[in-house]
């Protein structure tokens, strides 16, 4: 059988369907894992260099919006107020990790989120996947009336070491818990030891 028949064959034809669907399921699920990490730039920012530099090193990737580019601009600042930052200057580069706000930093009561502390961040949790945690006692340390608020204090939560951090929605709140446990004596244990750091916690049992 010579090569153009071969290739006009039902049984090529119905290799390269496998082939074709066996590589469309891939790129499917790699893109199901893949984390997401936006940054936007402005020229000249020594900040902006330093962090491309940084995850370069680090072989992580990311997409980078440059604001010079007015759409990217105005991307940018809808990103910053949807996640309730309000001032009219901001400290560049805007991070975006998987859909969060990691730099800037937005002030809270328990901690100042810096340059250093998002990267570190990011590269704790690249290519992490989610654990989902069976429980009945959340730790609850925060309550907000604001999404943007109750998210943020969560990335806080995670920087200091809880990364089963999270939140839930009750009656138009947000309540973030540190973590969560099926255990009752370890919950209540923990929660003395959450309490040193932020003293509203307490345990909420479903």
């Amino acid at each position: 059988m010579d090569w153009v028949s071969f290739i006009q064959s039902t049984f090529f034809m119905s290799l390269m369907q496998r082939l074709i669907l066996l590589f469309s399921t891939l790129l499917l699920f790699s893109g199901s894992f893949a984390q997401n990490l936006e940054i936007y730039t402005m020229e000249g920012c020594g900040n902006c260099i330093r962090t491309r530099e940084y995850l370069t090193e680090k072989n992580i990737p990311y997409i980078e919006y440059p604001t010079a580019d007015k759409k990217n601009a105005t991307d940018m600042w809808n990103h910053l107020t949807s996640r309730g930052y309000s001032v009219s200057m901001v400290t560049m580069p805007v991070i975006l990790f998987n859909g969060k706000l990691i730099h800037p930093y937005m002030e809270t009561e328990k901690k100042r989120i810096s340059l250093s502390d998002a990267l570190t961040y990011i590269i704790n949790n690249q290519n992490k996947a989610t654990k989902v945690v069976e429980s009945s006692y959340y730790l609850v340390c925060g309550e907000f009336i604001s999404l943007p608020r109750a998210n943020h204090f969560v990335m806080v939560l995670e920087l200091e070491g809880y990364k089963s951090a999270g939140y839930y929605e009750e009656d138009g709140r947000f309540y973030v818990y540190a973590m969560c446990l099926s255990d009752y004596k370890e919950a209540w244990k923990q929660c003395a030891e959450l309490k040193e750091k932020y003293r509203g916690t307490h345990v909420v049992s479903f």
